[in-house]
Formats: C-alpha cells, structure tokens, sequence
C-alpha cells in the first residue's frame, strides 16, 4: 500500500487500501503535511492496533527522482502480520513449557547462567527455589492425567505471579518447578516462599466433580552477596533442601542448611 509525498513529507497520492489504513489521508489536500507518515523517517517497522488486532507492516521508501533530484518519497507498507505471528510461535515453542506456560528447563538455564554471570551478580544475593508437588502421582492415578495437567497449570500459575518480573521461573522437571530470585536476603526469601506456599495450600482447584488442595514442599538454597554464584551448586543445595522438606512432613519451606527443630 503506498504512499507519496513530498520529500518534507507533504501528502501527493495514496491508493485506497493506504487510505483504509489511514482515514485521515481522505481529508487531505496535495501540498498538506501527513503528520502520521512523518513518524515513518527513521522506522523499518511499524505496530498497529486495527479492529481489535494487532498488525505488522514492514516499511520501505523509495526515492522519486526528477532530473537527478529528489523530487518526491514513495512509502510502501508490506503487511508481514503472518510472519511475525509464525516468529512469535516458535519463540514460544523453543522458550516456554506448553503446558505451565513457563520457561522450560533449557530456557531457564540459559537465562539463570546469564543473570549469575552478570557484572552486577558480584554484589548482589540470590535465592533458588526447588518446588515439588506433594503427592502429585496419586492425583494422576486417582483423577486421570488431564486432571493432573490442571493442577500443574494452576500451581505454575500462581508461582509464576507471586514474583517479580525479572525473576526467572522455570519448569525443571515432572511436576518440579524452579525459581531464581535477585536480590533478595535469607529473611526475605523465607518469608516470600512461606506465603506461596500457604497461597498454594490454600487454593481449591476443580476438576469435574472434584474439588482438589494440593500442597507444595520448596527448598531454599541462598547466595550472599559477594559469593561465587553457581548455578550448579545451588541447584544441589537446593534440591537437598527439598529433600529435607519433603522428609519432614511435606507442605514445607525448608532453607539449605538449616538444622531440624
């Protein structure tokens, strides 16, 4: 769909579908300034907002020349609105886990590495999480798997908005979740996971004529500041910590090194 103005950017021509896409280039006069096109300039793409839908247009200008000179500027809009959403599919498909709708374990890892290996990282703490669904074999055996996707799906959901945005959630395994959080002290770290836990033990979820609770026992291993963060070691802390949690009675929070009471 193309436009043509002026090479200030004063309207000339545009054909029908330019004019369905900008309505105010029926009211404008040859000569007059097209505010909406000038924001083109220094731009390749563009996002829109059209019916409720968003749509891409890749943007290209051409040149008009008239004795050698530039005389005028032809803009041409490619909807590329398909390819973009096929590009967003596969990003998910590669990032995400397709049932919890969180990182997946090969995503989470990468983007764990990158955050512990920052040149900010030195100076900051950081807690890692290992979440483990209690008794999460016997819902499968007793309510059926699609059941059991629910309960994931639910529990991931509630984990993944109890924390902060740049905190990175990942599905690690089976029905485990792992969680990395930045800057945040030992205190903090129990308390936060504390209230997720009782925030899970505390939702009802349905499936059919069932109305399930499921609890979750978490491990805490917990980087200072000034440490060595790896990521390895702390994933061994942690998953000894869940050990201990589940050990103790399941439905618990338990920190890496901490004694038994």
């Amino acid at each position: 769909m193309p436009i043509v103005c002026g090479k200030d950017f004063s309207f000339l021509d545009a054909n029908q579908a330019a004019r369905q896409l900008f309505p105010a280039l029926n009211t404008l006069l040859p000569g007059e300034t097209i505010e909406q096109v000038k924001q083109f300039e220094n731009k390749s793409e563009l996002c829109l907002l059209i019916d409720g839908k968003v749509k891409f247009y890749k943007i290209t200008q051409t040149s008009i020349l008239q004795n050698n000179k530039i005389s005028a500027i032809c803009i041409v809009l490619h909807d590329i609105t398909d390819k973009e959403n096929e590009l967003k599919n596969l990003y998910e498909k590669a990032t995400f886990d397709p049932l919890m709708h969180i990182y997946n374990r090969a995503t989470f890892f990468d983007l764990a590495d990158f955050m512990l290996n920052s040149d900010k990282a030195k100076n900051r703490s950081y807690a890692l999480l290992m979440i483990d669904l209690d008794h999460f074999k016997l819902v499968n055996d007793t309510y059926t798997h699609s059941c059991g996707d629910i309960v994931l799906e639910t529990i991931a959901a509630i984990v993944k908005d109890h924390f902060f945005q740049n905190d990175i959630v990942g599905r690690y395994g089976g029905e485990e979740i792992v969680v990395l959080l930045e800057g945040i002290s030992v205190k903090q770290a129990i308390d936060k996971v504390e209230t997720l836990r009782k925030s899970i033990e505390d939702t009802i979820i349905t499936y059919q004529e069932n109305k399930l609770c499921i609890t979750v026992s978490i491990g805490i291993a917990h980087s200072p500041a000034g440490s060595a963060h790896l990521l390895d070691d702390m994933l061994v802390q942690a998953d000894s910590a869940l050990y201990k949690a589940k050990n103790s009675g399941r439905n618990r929070t338990w920190l890496y090194g901490e004694s038994p009471d």
